[in-house]
């Protein structure tokens, strides 16, 4: 016999001023076009929407989770490979904030200054001054050409000794 006589309702689902999808009602003949419905139906529509929003919005997040789980992993393992790298250096390798505060001191200086990174870490540089001796003007130099030049500096031949005479 076909299809019944019959009517719909389709109304879009919105987010913002896109349309994200069509809600399509099919309605028996005898209930027609009612205002009262139309609103109804536009309410669900628009519940629908916050929904579909909402997962979006988390199906996003989990992902931008993932991504940021494995940026922190890879980094996490670069930096181990660079703390490997800097603890193989054989010379003495100190890292220096801008406000003279000791932020790295590799195990060659543990060795030769006698001080262990624990104890001199977040210091300032000069307090080794009363333990070792060092050409401090060279030293200064070197950490303000750093500071300048916003790159690393070199200091070769600086002469040192430990204040105990060794």
């Amino acid at each position: 016999p076909g299809i019944r006589p019959h009517g719909h309702y389709c109304v879009p689902i919105k987010s913002s001023s896109r349309i994200i999808g069509v809600l399509n009602l099919y309605l028996k003949e005898e209930y027609g076009r009612k205002d009262k419905y139309e609103k109804f139906i536009i309410s669900i529509a628009n519940v629908l929407s916050g929904i579909i929003e909402r997962k979006n919005y988390e199906t996003a997040l989990l992902r931008s989770e993932r991504n940021s789980h494995g940026i922190s992993t890879s980094l996490k393992s670069a930096n181990r490979s660079m703390e490997a790298l800097i603890e193989s250096i054989v010379s003495i390798l100190v890292g220096v904030s801008t406000d003279n505060k000791i932020t790295r001191w590799n195990k060659t200086a543990e060795k030769l200054f006698g001080i262990t990174a624990d104890e001199i870490t977040g210091r300032n540089l000069f307090e080794i001054g009363s333990r070792v001796s060092l050409e401090w003007d060279r030293v200064y130099e070197g950490i303000s050409e750093s500071i300048l030049s916003n790159s690393p500096s070199r200091l070769q031949d600086v002469r040192m000794s430990l204040t105990d005479g060794s």
